[in-house]
């Protein structure tokens, strides 16, 4: 039981390498499972390691990542980002793509990146076909977002318009909407009243644009893999709050 407790002071002081140590000896001790958790901690350490630019330490902790847990979902994407900083985008899209393999639902976290990566390795059209697929199979208004601006930059204004006209009709949502409006708004020379239309929108997307802890209920602007509430790891769907109350 103290070490339970020692191993949740060290993640409130974010001392990585001892919550490792400590969750290890009570893997050994006590019989208990803690490899997803040591994953986090690993990634943690490639953040850290990163932002230091120490690349090699990045990919030390990202193996001993996986060596705790080899479907972690934080890990894969984490590969995929150290790969890209090293300039190794065919590496950086095979990780991607194995994400979304993993959990198509976390698509949306990597969708921006990935799409610019098979972009510049030639893969555009492959690209744009995962987007509107990924769209069908597990919809998302983030993942809306990407497809729509390649879309525009890559098929024209015309097509973008099209993709988010369809998706609304299949998945109607406030997010949407208002990125419709914004095309209509540009097009329609100064209207007055579909600017305001358009603001008071804004104002109600501005408290739905937010993702949600599943278990504690504490909403946040950015995706967490530990929620700043309740601290539990894995705990928010990579959906929007909206997306997740259409759903309930």
């Amino acid at each position: 039981a103290a070490r339970r407790s020692l191993l949740r002071i060290y993640q409130m002081e974010r001392e990585w390498a001892k919550a490792i140590d400590c969750a290890r000896r009570l893997e050994r001790d006590a019989g208990e499972s803690h490899g997803v958790a040591i994953a986090h901690f690993c990634c943690e350490l490639v953040d850290a390691a990163v932002a230091r630019n120490d690349l090699d330490a990045a990919a030390t902790h990202l193996a001993e990542a996986f060596a705790a847990d080899r479907r972690s979902l934080r890990a894969t994407l984490l590969a995929g980002d150290l790969a890209a900083r090293r300039g190794e985008r065919e590496e950086s899209v095979r990780h991607w793509l194995r994400l979304n393999e993993l959990a198509p639902d976390h698509l949306p976290l990597v969708a921006d990146r990935l799409s610019l990566a098979m972009d510049a390795l030639g893969r555009r059209d492959e690209a744009l076909n995962l987007l509107r697929r990924s769209l069908l199979d597990s919809p998302s208004v983030d993942l809306l977002d990407v497809a729509f601006r390649r879309s525009a930059d890559w098929e024209g204004a015309a097509a973008a318009e099209t993709l988010l006209r369809d998706e609304l009709k299949r998945h109607p949502s406030l997010l949407g909407f208002e990125k419709l409006l914004a095309i209509r708004s540009a097009a329609a020379n100064g209207d007055a009243e579909l600017d305001l239309l358009r603001n008071l929108i804004h104002s109600q997307t501005r408290r739905i644009a937010r993702y949600r802890c599943g278990k504690c209920g504490f909403r946040a602007r950015e995706f967490h893999w530990q929620c700043p509430g309740c601290t539990t790891w894995d705990s928010y769907p990579p959906r929007r709050v909206e997306e997740l109350d259409a759903a309930a």
